[in-house]
C-alpha cells in the first residue's frame, strides 16, 4: 500500500478534465508524492502552468521527484511562471482571519497566482494542487476546512482551473467518518487508491455553503 501504479503513470489525470475538483486521501506520504510527481509533471509536460501550493517538505521532495526522471527543465518552468511552488502555511496564514477563511482575501491571493500563471497574454491553462485544507484539519478546525473547500469549489468552477487537494487518511478516525464523507461530496472526483474499505462508505452529500454553525464548530 506505499505506491499507486496507475497514478504513477499518469493514467488518471488523462481523464482530468477543467474545473475538475478532486480529493486524494492517501495513506503513505510515497502514495501521496507519486500522485503529486505524475499531476505536475504531465500538467508541465502539456505546457500547462502548474500552482502548487504545499508544505515544505512536500515541496522538497517533490523538486527532487521532478528533476531526477522527468525530462523536465524545472527551473525554466519556474522561470517562466509555469510551476509556481509556494508554502501552504503562508499562503493560509494569507487568506484567515480569526481562524477562518475570508472570500476577499482567499480571491486575491489565489488570483494573483492565476494570473502569474496565466502568462502574460492570459492564455496558459493552469492546473493548481493545495494542501492547505489538509493544514486545517489537523489544527482541528472542521468547520474552516468546510468553508475552504467551498472557496475553491467555486474558484474551480468560475475560472475553469483543475484542483487536487490531498488529506492524509491518518487523520481520520473512526469519529471522523461523517466528515470524510462531507468533504468527499465536496469534491467531484475522488483519487484512486487502495482504501476501499473507506470509499466504499462514503455518501454523496448535498454540497452546501458552511454557515455560522459551522464556524461555532471549528
Amino acid at each position: 500500500m506505499t505506491s499507486i501504479s496507475p497514478i504513477k503513470t499518469g493514467l488518471f489525470w488523462s481523464g482530468l478534465t477543467r474545473a475538475d475538483h478532486v480529493c486524494q486521501l492517501y495513506p503513505t506520504d510515497s502514495t501521496f508524492l507519486n500522485a503529486l510527481e505524475s499531476f505536475v509533471a504531465s500538467g508541465l509536460r502539456r505546457g500547462e502552468s502548474v500552482i502548487v501550493v504545499a508544505t515544505a517538505a512536500h515541496l522538497h521532495a517533490l523538486e527532487q521527484r521532478l528533476r531526477m526522471g522527468n525530462w523536465i527543465d524545472i527551473d525554466r518552468a519556474r522561470w517562466e511562471d509555469r510551476y509556481i511552488a509556494i508554502l501552504a502555511r503562508e499562503t493560509l496564514d494569507k487568506i484567515l482571519v480569526d481562524e477562518w477563511p475570508d472570500a476577499q482575501r482567499f480571491d486575491d491571493a489565489i488570483m494573483q497566482l492565476l494570473r502569474r500563471a496565466r502568462g502574460q497574454e492570459q492564455r496558459r491553462e493552469v492546473r493548481i494542487f493545495s494542501e492547505m485544507v489538509s493544514l486545517l484539519w489537523a489544527r482541528g478546525r472542521a468547520g474552516a476546512v468546510h468553508r475552504l473547500e467551498h472557496l475553491w469549489h467555486e474558484l474551480v468552477k468560475c475560472q475553469s482551473v483543475p484542483l487536487v487537494c490531498a488529506y492524509s487518511r491518518e487523520g481520520f478516525g473512526e469519529e471522523a467518518q461523517a466528515t470524510l464523507r462531507q468533504i468527499c461530496a465536496a469534491h467531484d472526483r475522488v483519487l484512486p487508491d487502495p482504501m476501499a474499505s473507506v470509499m466504499s462508505r462514503v455518501v454523496q452529500l448535498p454540497l452546501r455553503e458552511p454557515g455560522p454553525r459551522d464556524r461555532q464548530a471549528s
